[in-house]
């Protein structure tokens, strides 16, 4: 993939979520720094960062109060982890995950930053 085309999916892919959060589905990202680097990029929305609970207590809390959620863990392997869990356990209560948009700058970043908190620089860097 050429090097504009990998930046105009990720700012596509930016836009996407910022839309997708205006219409209220929220974001459950792993910490609070996650939480400011989004703030930072222009995310308004709601995000939701992980407790120090169970993932599958915090799972059923989100399935009790939303129908949709966006999981934005990091790309590591703890965040590969998180992210399943987290999806299969809101799954198994009707809701409905969105693991697309993570997948999208998982491989879209992945040899400029392994977490949602690069991201913000990633971004920086490539708007100049």
């Amino acid at each position: 993939m050429r090097c504009d085309e990998r930046i105009e999916l990720l700012l596509q892919t930016l836009e996407e979520l910022k839309e997708l959060s205006n219409d209220g589905i929220p974001i459950v990202v792993e910490g609070m720094r996650d939480v400011r680097t989004l703030r930072a990029l222009g995310i308004e929305g709601q995000i939701i960062h992980l407790g120090h609970g169970s993932v599958i207590n915090f799972a059923e809390e989100l399935g009790r109060r939303y129908n949709e959620i966006i999981i934005l863990t990091d790309w590591d392997k703890r965040g590969d982890e998180l992210s399943q869990r987290i999806a299969k356990s809101f799954r198994a209560l009707g809701g409905k995950p969105n693991t697309r948009i993570r997948g999208r700058f998982k491989k879209l970043a992945m040899r400029d930053t392994k977490d949602v908190e690069g991201l913000y620089g990633l971004f920086l860097k490539i708007s100049h």
